[in-house]
């Protein structure tokens, strides 16, 4: 399904065309040759490293919106394969902000909603993660994607996998107050503020106290370090 997101917006986004100049350094970020090249590259055949390097460019405040439409389906794919074209995971996205909703058809952000859903869904089913899902939270919710659908979703994905990236967030993303993400990107505090009123909701709680128990108790996992974390994380949402 989400390979089938991704082909959709290949087709969706395929009427935004670009040329030179983009809003990119060419003094030292990208040279002149390099810009050419990323702006007549099909989108579909763009490499990794040089869409990287145009993704951390210096630039604009804000990219002309044809711009980004233009490479957003390469964008999409990659991520989409947990490969990220940036430095920095949590970047992969930083040229979709900032952007209003009314800049966006209705079928774009059909897309945009589709993919958030569809790829979070695959984090859940993944673990370990390439990156870690505190990574992925910030990375979707620095680039306007609305996280606290994804966690509806996540409330309802049962499963090991979907279990064990619930025990890293909480226990190993968190600082000691579990108020805040460790995470230096979220130095906004908007991710960590969503998560931890999510934390801190009873029926969160115990949904999630039920799914480690089962997996403790039935046998599901077997490792010591996971049932040692998982148990930890049980006695920390029990009520007191």
């Amino acid at each position: 399904m989400l390979d089938e997101v991704v082909e959709r917006a290949y087709d969706v986004f395929s009427r935004y065309v670009v040329d030179v100049p983009l809003d990119v350094c060419t003094v030292c970020c990208l040279t002149a040759e390099e810009e050419v090249r990323l702006a007549r590259t099909p989108v579909r055949g763009i490499p990794v490293e040089l869409l990287a390097d145009y993704t951390d460019s210096a630039r604009p405040e804000k990219t002309r919106i044809d711009e980004v439409k233009h490479f957003l389906p390469r964008y999409l794919e990659l991520v989409s394969q947990f490969v990220f074209p940036t430095h920095s995971a949590e970047l992969s996205f930083s040229r979709l902000s900032p952007f209003d909703k009314d800049e966006w058809s209705e079928e774009e952000q059909d897309v945009l909603g589709s993919f958030a859903v569809e790829f979070f869904t695959r984090c859940l089913a993944t673990y370990p993660l390439p990156e870690g899902i505190d990574t992925i939270l910030i990375m979707l919710n620095k680039g306007g994607f609305a996280i606290e659908p994804l966690l509806d979703i996540w409330e309802t994905t049962n499963g090991l996998m979907s279990t064990l990236n619930f025990t890293d967030l909480y226990v190993e993303s968190f600082d000691f107050t579990k108020s805040r993400l460790t995470n230096a990107f979220d130095e906004d505090g908007k991710t960590s503020g969503v998560l931890a009123a999510w934390f801190d909701d009873d029926q969160v709680k115990s949904t999630f106290r039920e799914r480690i128990e089962n997996a403790v108790m039935g046998g599901i996992v077997h490792d010591e370090k996971s049932i040692e974390k998982l148990s930890f994380l049980y006695e920390m949402m029990s009520p007191r």
